[in-house]
């Protein structure tokens, strides 16, 4: 655990516990000047142990406030290079647009996976994607409601370290995804549909007589 030199008993500011033999994570430190670490394990555990703090130079903004733009359509590489680490991207939006978001896991390795998060500006999240079983990278789409900057926060789960694209693209929806944009289906009449991103929904409206049976 991670203390600082103002209250170095109380709450810790950032802690890891062990995964595959290790404990571990990573700080951005706020201010400078000395801090404390305490290693210790559970109530019914003793033995031997090795500790270490490095310096790390990290690829991309683990905040908001210097999140690196993306071009849209354009792949941009990034690296986790410690546990618990997060790199910030900013992407402007047009209102009433649908974008596909994706994480490209490069290097994570088969037991890590890639976490992708859309936030607006004041750090609410509007969706996500993880890998899990998607083809080795976290994918989701998302239309705007409203037009501005929004922001991914690419990471992965705790222990996984290694190399990904991040990447934001425009979509051409063939059709609306609420009601209100529905495509009107005229009887006996076939429509083709495209779903292009995971999650879309294509709307279509139908008059309907009543008492009659209708095929779909």
């Amino acid at each position: 655990s991670l203390y600082d030199s103002t209250n170095p008993y109380s709450s810790s500011i950032k802690y890891g516990y062990e995964s595959n033999g290790v404990a571990q994570f990573s700080y951005t430190a706020t201010t400078a000047g000395t801090y404390y670490l305490q290693a210790n394990s559970d109530s019914s555990s003793s033995g031997k142990y090795t500790v270490k703090a490095t310096a790390i130079a990290d690829d991309h903004s683990d905040t908001t406030t210097s999140a690196i733009a993306l071009t849209l359509g354009t792949p941009k590489n990034g690296n986790i290079e410690a546990a618990g680490d997060v790199d910030y991207f900013k992407v402007d939006l047009v209102v009433g647009k649908k974008y596909l978001f994706e994480m490209n896991d490069l290097t994570l390795g088969t037991s890590g996976d890639a976490y992708l998060n859309l936030q607006n500006s004041n750090g609410y999240n509007l969706a996500y994607g993880y890998e899990g079983y998607s083809n080795n990278k976290a994918i989701f789409s998302y239309t705007a409601t409203t037009a501005g900057t929004y922001y991914l926060k690419a990471s992965s789960d705790d222990d996984s370290i290694g190399k990904y694209t991040v990447k934001a693209t425009a979509v051409t929806d063939d059709f609306g995804n609420t009601t209100t944009t529905a495509k009107v289906l005229a009887l006996e009449t076939t429509l083709n549909g495209n779903i292009e991103v995971p999650q879309d929904v294509d709307y279509f409206k139908v008059s309907l007589t009543a008492g009659k049976k209708y095929y779909f």
